[in-house]
């Protein structure tokens, strides 16, 4: 009976043990759902995610936003580096940086590269983070440039990789690099657009809510004729997406003011 009676007591001690008192004031709000045995889980869960899709798209229209009132301030960067191996001139990468840096800083971005080899090219990947968290980049898979006499392997990868970073830069923010005659007649390479360059054209035209066709026939009052975006030249890119952006900001505001 004493064992019982001991047992006994145990357990009516456990039981009127007093309750572990929290601070909830100080809780965040993770740790007070934890702490509610009412919460549905599966029902909080959904919460969340639809949180985070807000935060996402808040952050996706802060980009957008910003990106707008930026890209027209973006100056042309002059072509002042000459390539003595193919006799043509390109904008510099410090150049190009010094440019835009201090707009960057101004509407609230940063700037950083990616690299990784796969199947022999370098893809170097140029990445465009906002303040609020959104990010966009551009990709460019290159070959490692080895005919250049004189320069070894790893001042060949150094070369490839400044190539891309100039390139994806330019291509991620919309800049213009020199490429214009004296009569005003714009010089076309005959490079057609990037797959990235075509894929975020045809993202802003979905935001936009505007047809290619339209859209098109928009281009080739520019001077750019084509029958659809991938046939558009790699110089239309920076005008094409400049006017999309400034169509969907338009578009922006006179909702809020409708609003």
């Amino acid at each position: 009976m004493a064992d019982t009676a001991e047992q006994y007591e145990l357990v009516e001690q456990a039981e009127h043990a007093p309750a572990v008192q929290y601070d909830m004031e100080h809780l965040s709000f993770a740790q007070r759902v934890a702490l509610d045995p009412s919460i549905d889980v599966a029902r909080l869960e959904k919460i969340i995610q639809m949180e985070r899709d807000s935060d996402r798209y808040k952050a996706e229209q802060a980009f957008s936003r910003a990106m707008a009132e930026m890209q027209p301030k973006l100056p042309a960067v002059d072509r002042s580096g000459d390539n003595t191996h193919l006799k043509s001139k390109y904008a510099k990468l410090e150049d190009i940086q010094s440019a835009v840096r201090p707009l960057l800083a101004e509407h609230g971005f940063s700037v950083r590269w990616t690299s990784e080899t796969i199947d022999g090219k370098i893809h170097v990947t140029c990445i465009v983070t906002h303040k609020d968290g959104h990010s966009e980049r551009d990709t460019l898979p290159l070959p490692v440039m080895t005919d250049n006499k004189g320069v070894n392997i790893l001042q060949q990868h150094g070369i490839t990789m400044s190539y891309g970073k100039r390139y994806t830069l330019c291509n991620v923010l919309g800049i213009q690099v020199g490429g214009e005659d004296s009569d005003g007649v714009m010089k076309l390479t005959g490079d057609g657009m990037t797959p990235q360059q075509v894929e975020h054209l045809n993202k802003l035209l979905a935001e936009l809510g505007g047809t290619e066709e339209v859209f098109l026939q928009w281009a080739a009052t520019r001077g750019f004729e084509a029958d659809k975006i991938e046939a558009l030249p790699f110089e239309a890119y920076d005008l094409c997406q400049r006017q999309l952006r400034f169509l969907i900001q338009n578009k922006q505001k006179a909702s809020d003011n409708a609003g």
